[in-house]
């Protein structure tokens, strides 16, 4: 199955995390998914009026979304996909998502857009799902959290808090060789840059089975 994107939107609509996997479905996504959730009709008589039901399709996009801590966590996608296999994705992301936070917030998801952009990077590539385990995803991992101050933060239950007292596992234990980052600058600042980058091959072939036109078609964002 292809996920074509997966955002996160605050209480009020705001667009805190935004990915496009595939190009395939409108920039606007967020803008339709929020309206219809805030102002649900009881389209076909999946639910009530103004109780949105976590799956439904509007212009031709399929929308799953779950809601943590009011925050709205949405993929999309323009094909027929299997509910409970999109269900399933979305919840083991958010759970990778606070297992590194410790907390899921709006400011907490703000302060590290560039963990989560990290994380989304790596468990979804091309729309595919790859992978999705919090100590197997550590080794691949280089930015840190900025912790957000709040007495509600369960910061001993935490993804960090475990990494602290150092419990996990020793087979995602990085070498030292490997403990710092590649991009870290000699003032401890890192400057980063993610880019997607999207290759699309196309070859013809005659019936002998000889190349007739080949070209290759970079796009990057």
């Amino acid at each position: 199955m292809f996920i074509s994107q997966i955002f996160i939107l605050s209480p009020r609509g705001d667009k805190l995390i935004f990915k496009d996997y595939r190009q395939d479905a409108p920039r606007n996504t967020d803008e339709i998914f929020f309206r219809k959730y805030k102002f649900w009709d009881g389209a076909q008589g999946h639910a009530p009026e103004g109780d949105c039901p976590p799956f439904f399709m509007e212009k031709h996009v399929n929308f799953c979304y779950v809601k943590r801590r009011e925050l709205l966590f949405v993929c999309t996608s323009v094909v027929n996909v299997s509910p409970s296999l999109t269900l399933e994705i979305l919840l083991r992301i958010i759970k990778v998502i606070k297992d590194y936070l410790g907390v899921l917030s709006e400011e907490g998801i703000r302060r590290n857009f560039t963990l989560v952009y990290e994380l989304l990077d790596e468990m979804i590539d091309v729309g595919v799902s790859q992978e999705l385990n919090t100590e197997n995803l550590r080794p691949y991992i280089f930015n840190e959290v900025v912790r957000v101050s709040s007495s509600e933060t369960p910061t001993g239950s935490s993804f960090l808090g475990r990494l602290r007292r150092g419990e996990f596992l020793d087979k995602t234990r990085r070498g030292d060789a490997t403990a710092n980052s590649i991009l870290q600058a000699s003032s401890d600042r890192k400057n980063e840059i993610f880019i997607d980058i999207l290759e699309r091959l196309n070859i013809v072939f005659n019936s002998a089975g000889q190349v007739v036109m080949s070209d290759v078609t970079v796009l990057s964002y």
